[in-house]
């Protein structure tokens, strides 16, 4: 199912009103890189998954988050309308003024008791459960210039300065918030890469942070002048036990960032995962409980990621209807953390 069409007002069948934005219909076979592709071309920009093979329908009916959700909120935030299939065989099409139910339940719902809200018919969780969809349409927003960081913390591996100063990075995440920059940031103990010529096992802090430039005072210098700060703050304690590496890279639009940093996709990987959702209390309360909590969760050898990408975007959006189906953790939430294998050859 392909196809896709721009429009720069959109008007919601049944509403008998135009919504003034900047409109993207998708047939539900797009994938992700094209859409981005597409926009760009016509200088816009939407909230999309972290690889371009993403596909809309478990991408928006799970919440959707990415590199620009602390700016405009999730993807199920963005929707307008959605076409799709009921199990009895019925194509609607559901928005805020008709099937108002499933335009609720379809952006977003992941979990069984939300479903059994709606209606006791349906036991299981998930967007398929109230049908398949066909085609939607979201929300995209006037594309930027798009300022981004490579950025790592390194030491030997074994000490608990790691830890502590993690922690401290970790703690410094909701300014970061405040200014308005994302990240996608991996703890990894003890672990080499030969895809950054690292032989020797070391401690490592290490991710991408992102900035649009969408205000007078975001500029490259202002973003990678954050990051060194946070490293410093990070690191007062233990001088001369870290190496601090803070690269700044600008690009003329988010996609140019995204065409060549999308992924990974690779396939026929199969690993164990779990994740939470962290808000400020949870990072800046307690870091002696922080400390262990990701030491716990990140054996040598492996890594845990710290995504960035709730605050004040995912906080402050209103979706179309008033609300929708995204877990209300969200709400409060500043990082997606879970636990993973090495992603160094992301970078």
């Amino acid at each position: 199912m392909q196809g896709l069409s721009f429009s720069n007002g959109f008007n919601p069948q049944g509403c008998g009103y135009s919504i003034d934005t900047a409109a993207i219909t998708a047939a539900a076979g797009v994938q992700m890189m094209e859409i981005d592709y597409e926009a760009s071309l016509r200088n816009l920009t939407i909230v999309s998954g972290g690889a371009g093979t993403v596909g809309l329908g478990g991408y928006l009916t799970g919440g959707g988050h990415g590199a620009l959700s602390l700016t405009y909120g999730l993807a199920a935030d963005q929707v307008l309308e959605i076409e799709m299939v009921t199990p009895g065989g019925e194509i609607l099409t559901v928005n805020e003024c008709q099937h108002k139910d499933l335009f609720w339940a379809m952006r977003g719902v992941s979990v069984c008791i939300t479903c059994q809200i709606i209606t006791a018919n349906f036991k299981q969780g998930g967007g398929s459960t109230f049908g398949v969809i066909t085609s939607v349409t979201f929300k995209a927003f006037p594309s930027a210039p798009y300022a981004t960081v490579l950025a790592v913390l390194a030491t030997l591996p074994g000490t608990q300065a790691f830890w502590v100063a993690t922690a401290n990075v970790l703690s410094q995440f909701p300014m970061l918030n405040d200014q308005g920059i994302s990240g996608y940031t991996f703890i990894a103990p003890n672990i080499t890469s030969a895809a950054l010529n690292i032989t020797s096992p070391i401690d490592a802090y290490y991710g991408i942070f992102n900035l649009p430039l969408l205000y007078p005072g975001n500029s490259s210098a202002s973003l990678a002048a954050a990051i060194n700060n946070v490293f410093a703050t990070a690191t007062a304690a233990y001088p001369f036990q870290f190496l601090k590496s803070v690269t700044p890279t600008l690009y003329p639009d988010f996609y140019s960032w995204y065409a060549i940093n999308n992924g990974p996709l690779s396939a026929g990987q199969d690993y164990v995962v779990g994740s939470r959702l962290l808000d400020e209390e949870a990072l800046t309360s307690n870091l002696t409980a922080l400390v262990e909590a990701f030491q716990t969760a990140t054996p040598p050898g492996s890594s845990s990621s710290v995504y960035l990408v709730g605050g004040k975007g995912v906080w402050d959006v209103v979706p179309r209807g008033g609300s929708d189906a995204v877990n209300p953790a969200w709400r409060k939430a500043l990082v997606h953390s879970g636990a993973s294998p090495p992603l160094f050859s992301y970078f």
